[in-house]
């Protein structure tokens, strides 16, 4: 009698939709760090919730999402939900959260669905600048949600630039010469 009580319990649940836990990273504030080096990691979006606030990055926020940071290094790095996903994959990256509200983020880049990319999945470069920390939204499309794979592609450090307005001496030309470096990836 235990078991069948049971099973009705367990039946009952789920015809209703009893609440799952949401994902540890649901909220900004329990962003996962996934350092600055090349990481593949899984994930979800199920049971979590949509990030209303979150300013437009290329894509707007219309589905639940989870989060996620790294530190810049100077290169291009690649976030990719590409042929890892469930559902229909969105991908917003961020700067500059002010620790307390989503509209205080910076948008850098954001994407939706890339051509090679199967079941509307996605993926994109962009430049993370040496030392800026960048917050990863990965949600979904038109209340789509489910399991993923996050990957982040890191390429290599950029040289360390000079000062912007480094002084040189030199004294075969008789002084002094001002000089701009811009930093370039490998």
């Amino acid at each position: 009698m235990k078991a069948i009580l049971s099973a009705a319990v367990m039946a009952a649940a789920s015809i209703t939709g009893a609440a799952h836990a949401a994902p540890v990273n649901d909220l900004i504030e329990n962003a996962i760090a996934l350092g600055s080096t090349t990481t593949i990691i899984g994930g979800t979006t199920i049971d979590a919730t949509t990030d209303i606030g979150a300013p437009f990055a290329g894509t707007p926020v219309t589905s639940p999402g989870v989060w996620y940071t790294t530190v810049g290094n100077g290169s291009d790095f690649t976030v990719s939900t590409c042929n890892a996903a469930t559902f229909d994959t969105k991908i917003s990256v961020y700067a500059d959260y002010d620790g307390s509200n989503l509209s205080s983020l910076t948008p850098i880049a954001g994407q939706d669905d890339v051509a090679g990319c199967l079941g509307f999945t996605t993926e994109f470069d962009f430049l993370a600048e040496a030392g800026e920390l960048y917050w990863i939204l990965v949600h979904g499309f038109g209340g789509d949600a489910g399991n993923f794979d996050l990957t982040l592609t890191v390429g290599e450090g950029a040289e360390v630039p000079l000062p912007a307005a480094a002084l040189l001496f030199v004294p075969a030309l008789g002084g002094i010469i001002a000089t701009r470096r811009k930093a370039r990836a490998k």
